[in-house]
């Protein structure tokens, strides 16, 4: 085998073991960079969620406050007049969310209703009549003793609501009797305002907000038609799961990670013998060019 072929060979191999060398490298790297994103965007991920879940919260907690009431004044409800509309100007004030209504339902059967304008017809509902739509959670509250919060559903008098069915037990010294139910009903599109997600399209974040039913996606709330590769958190709200996604609008490698990478990686192959590697492509593994003639 001549000199000039056997130097071809052996500056063949060493490419090759050059190009593999570089290729793992890229791949840890890149693993590495997409790895701590990801921990970084859980993070934000766990924040939002227990966000949603306190906003919420701040509405359902004054259904148990009108459950105290209502045992303290012994089953009487003279007072929800006048404490109704401090309640709702409440948790306007505290949660950013407008309630469509507030009432109480002595048997399950609404007697009294904040603000009564455009909720008339709802006057005389029977919450435990299974018969009826809607009224699934009201009964599940009963049969499960604690508060039980609904998905969205479109509501009577128009729009999107949300709604939180707290049912109340009149405690005696000799036992606890069913009394009825106190129900709040929320605006959708103002808990969607009062969660500040548009923060994330201005941070560059994609988002969805979601959850399943019976194995169908539901989504609440989105800025982008198709989340690829999301971090995800659970969002508990009593009784209901949904889920909360994001990922970075651009991809988990941003562009300036690229540079520094394929900087790192053309700096590394600047050996003798091989000629300066070309700009790495975007996507795939990294390559390189034999450019120089062996003599």
């Amino acid at each position: 085998m001549s000199k000039k072929i056997k130097d071809f060979f052996l500056g063949f191999v060493f490419f090759l073991a050059h190009l593999l060398i570089l290729s793992l490298g890229y791949s840890y790297i890149r693993n590495i960079t997409v790895n701590e994103e990801k921990i970084r965007y859980q993070y934000i991920a766990i924040n939002e969620a227990n966000y949603i879940s306190n906003v919420i919260d701040k509405v359902v907690v004054r259904t148990y406050t009108l459950r105290e009431m209502i045992n303290e004044n012994n089953g009487e409800t003279d007072f929800f007049e006048k404490v109704a509309p401090v309640v709702i100007q409440s948790i306007k004030e505290d949660s950013g969310i407008s309630v469509r209504n507030l009432l109480l339902a002595p048997n399950g059967i609404v007697s009294k209703i904040e603000p009564l304008k455009s909720n008339e017809n709802l006057m005389g509902f029977n919450y435990t009549d299974v018969s009826k739509a809607g009224n699934s959670e009201a009964v599940e509250a009963l049969t499960r003793s604690h508060s039980i919060i609904t998905n969205p559903f479109p509501l009577v008098q128009g729009g999107i609501g949300m709604a939180a069915r707290t049912p109340v037990y009149m405690n005696t010294s000799e036992k606890t009797d069913y009394w009825g139910l106190v129900s709040v009903t929320m605006d959708f599109d103002d808990i969607l305002k009062s969660l500040n997600l548009d923060t994330f399209s201005k941070m560059h974040i994609d988002y969805c907000l979601w959850y399943s039913n019976n194995g169908e996606k539901i989504i609440l709330s989105s800025n982008c038609e198709n989340i690829k590769d999301p971090v995800s958190e659970k969002v508990t709200l009593n009784n209901l799961t949904w889920n909360f996604d994001v990922c970075p609008s651009k991809g988990w490698l941003n562009e300036n990670i690229e540079k520094l990478i394929h900087f790192a990686s053309r700096n590394a192959m600047n050996i003798d013998g091989l000629g300066e590697m070309p700009a790495l492509p975007k996507e795939g593994a990294p390559w390189l060019i034999y450019k120089n003639q062996i003599t």
